[in-house]
Parts: C-alpha cells; structure tokens; sequence
C-alpha cells in the first residue's frame, strides 16, 4: 500500500469511528485534570501518545498547546 492510499484509509477510519468512546466524557474529565497539573504552561511541548486508538484523548491534549504525536 503507498502511503497516499495508507493516509487516506486512517483518515476515513478516523472520519467513521470518531464516536468511538471507551472511557466517557467523566473519564477524560479526571484524566485531564490529572495532566493539566503535570504539563501546566508548557505550550509547545513534545508529547506522544502511544496506544492512542481513536485518538479521542490525543485531540483532547490538544487544548494544552502540545506539540501531539498519535500513535496506535
């Protein structure tokens, strides 16, 4: 598979399993509180999420300025 064809496969995965939730919206609540304290004012920060699935808490992370890497 070339990787135009790879990318355009996980972007449409993506597109239709972006309601996939495992954890709910009080999980990541208590999650994010939980990194808000650790990454507190570092905009720009590298951070990777290994085992992102969805990537549903990697966008999450994005409100913190992260320079996000997802990977599955």
């Amino acid at each position: 598979m070339d990787l135009k064809k790879e990318i355009e496969f996980f972007d449409r995965f993506e597109e239709e399993h972006a309601d996939y939730d495992v954890l709910g919206e009080r999980a990541y609540a208590r999650l994010l509180g939980f990194f808000a304290r650790l990454i507190a004012s570092r905009p720009g920060q590298k951070c990777i999420d290994l085992g992102c699935g969805s990537g549903a808490f990697t966008r999450r992370l994005a409100v913190f300025g992260l320079d996000l890497t997802g990977m599955d």
